[in-house]
Parts: structure tokens; sequence; C-alpha cells
């Protein structure tokens, strides 16, 4: 099955990336707008990655802004869309996490499924060239798509563990998107529930706003109090909150 989302692509997105094609860059919408594409579900934020170095993506627009240098973001206004950014990722490779969510060593590369490779889960590491109508995924992303299931890109514990705020995320899509957590997944966050490092309260406070205001909030409460982790989450912010 080779998915076209072309026409679903504003015309303003297609031609940020007609713009690096023109100038010799590969270009490709990324994780969770080609999901929601494909889910046939609203795009709020569409975000690109390329091969371009931050500095050249930056020369191809006049009112490009820098968005955290050191990750190699820079963020183009929408022409559709006013006060609305796309954001543009150099291709990188992360390594050597501190305080459990940041990384500290950062790889500007040239190759697409090295990028792919560093993403939280396979439904958000597919990537799309809206030029040539091409999918990628390198991680069965379609697959769990159409079965509805969340799975980590690679080994749950190592990406749990190295940011633990996916594993807020994690139970965040699954009301989000009404699927279900894998079920390595699943033994993986109730193995590390009581130990992991819990993100800092800002973040925390985040996800629990945006799994409040999910359509199937229930389920991904239900799976908090489940795991444990809604215990801990209550001992570090307080019950209010959640």
């Amino acid at each position: 099955m080779k998915p076209n989302i072309s026409h679903k692509i504003p015309t303003d997105i297609l031609e940020i990336c007609q713009t690096f094609k023109k100038n010799g860059f590969q270009i490709y919408l990324v994780g969770g707008s080609v999901r929601d594409l494909l889910l046939n579900r609203s795009v709020e934020d569409y975000d690109l990655a390329t091969d371009a170095y931050p500095e050249q993506s930056d020369s191809l627009f006049a009112k490009a802004e820098t968005r955290g240098e050191e990750f190699g973001t820079i963020a183009i206004p929408r022409k559709n869309q006013p006060g609305h950014w796309a954001e543009i990722t150099t291709f990188r490779l992360e390594s050597e996490y501190t305080a459990a969510r940041y990384p500290r060593k950062i790889i500007f590369v040239s190759d697409l499924k090295e990028d792919l490779a560093r993403r939280d889960f396979t439904v958000n590491a597919l990537a799309y060239d809206p030029i040539n109508h091409i999918l990628i995924d390198e991680y069965e992303g379609l697959r769990d798509l159409k079965a509805k299931i969340l799975r980590c890109v690679g080994d749950p514990e190592q990406k749990f563990t190295e940011d633990t705020l996916r594993i807020l995320r994690a139970l965040r899509f699954v009301g989000q998107l009404d699927f279900e957590l894998e079920e390595n997944c699943a033994r993986v966050i109730q193995k590390i529930a009581a130990s992991f490092k819990l993100p800092s309260k800002i973040r925390i406070k985040q996800e629990l706003t945006k799994i409040k205001q999910t359509k199937n909030s229930k389920k991904s409460l239900m799976l908090l109090q489940k795991t444990g982790i809604l215990q801990r989450i209550q001992a570090k912010i307080g019950s209010t909150h959640v």
C-alpha cells in the first residue's frame, strides 16, 4: 500500500517543501502530522525534517526564525495560517541523555533513517515526501495505525528511561488516538513505574492537561492509575492537579 496524502497537505507547506527540493535538499513531513493525515484527523502543527543544516534552511526563507539552534530547528511563518509556524529540523542523532529527558550529544546526519530511529513510537516515526508522494515506514508504523497499537521504536525500556516524558506521552496517545498500548510497552512501564525519574512539574502538568482534553481521557487516566504512575504524580504535584 502506497498512500498518497499530498492532496491533504496545505499549499503553503507544499511550497516550503518545493523550495527545499529546488535547492537540492531532502525534505519530509514527519511525526504526528503524517500520522494524523493517514488517520484523517485534523492537523494543527506541521513538522518537517531535512538534510539541510540549520543555516542552509535559514538562508532559503526571508522570515525564518531559529528555534533551538542546538537541535537544528528553524521555524517559518505559515502563509495560510497567520500566527502559526512550520518547524523544520535537520536530521539528527541523539545520545547521552541527562536528567532522563535531554540529549547531551546531538549529531546532524544526512540519512533520514537515522533520524527516524530516535523517535518514540512507530506511528510517530513515519515520514512522507509530499513532492514524490512516497511514504517512508521503517518501523511498520502503518501496520500499527491500522491495528490501533502504540508501540515503541526499538527497545521500550531504553526509550522510556532515556526520556521519561515519553511514558506520559504514551498514556496520552492511548486516549487521544483510542489505541491500545503494545504489551511489551505496557510491561516496561509497569516495571519502572515506581523508580523512573519523573519529568519536571511543568511538563507533567502540560501532559495531564492534554490528557484531560482527549476524547478518551478516562482510558488514559485509568492506565495512569493501573500502572501506579498516578500516585507518584500526586505525590510530586498534588492531587488537585490530577
